[in-house]
């Protein structure tokens, strides 16, 4: 039986929306820098930044490993949660105080969010280093290319 060839086109796909994440948590840490957060909040938004990246790294690294789409989809999943909760919880960051402004109403929605921003930031490093990373060795384990 023929190996299914690799879609580069899935694959990018998906690197584009991994690292989009990052930017997301890029921004809300840089956001908590300049707003001078808590050291609490400050410690959330770092382990978030920190998971983001490290699944983004490791997709990153499983693509370069010439895999196919079935083994990069698979071995990606818990990276892609965590990549379209962040990319979710952004939007809702940054258009919560639009739309409370333009509505005019108080700001309980925003105070919602940010303990939100608490659980996804501790929840996404434990998926990165439990699942995530079970994921990633034995994509990695299955790669077409010698790993280096």
């Amino acid at each position: 039986m023929a190996a299914a060839p690799v879609s580069t086109t899935l694959q990018t796909f998906w690197l584009v929306i991994y690292w989009w994440a990052t930017l997301v948590s890029a921004y809300l840490l840089l956001s908590g820098i300049i707003g001078g957060s808590t050291f609490a909040q400050m410690a959330i938004l770092v382990v978030s930044f920190v998971a983001v990246v490290l699944g983004a790294l490791m997709a990153t690294r499983i693509r370069r490993q010439g895999v196919a789409n079935l083994t990069f989809v698979k071995s990606t999943t818990t990276i892609r949660v965590i990549a379209l909760a962040w990319i979710g919880l952004g939007f809702v960051l940054i258009l919560l105080p639009v739309i409370e402004v333009l509505a005019g109403i108080d700001s309980e929605g925003i105070v919602l969010a940010k303990g939100l921003l608490g659980t996804v930031g501790s929840l996404s490093l434990l998926a990165v280093l439990g699942p995530g990373y079970s994921e990633y060795r034995e994509a990695l384990s299955t790669a077409k290319k010698p790993l280096t």
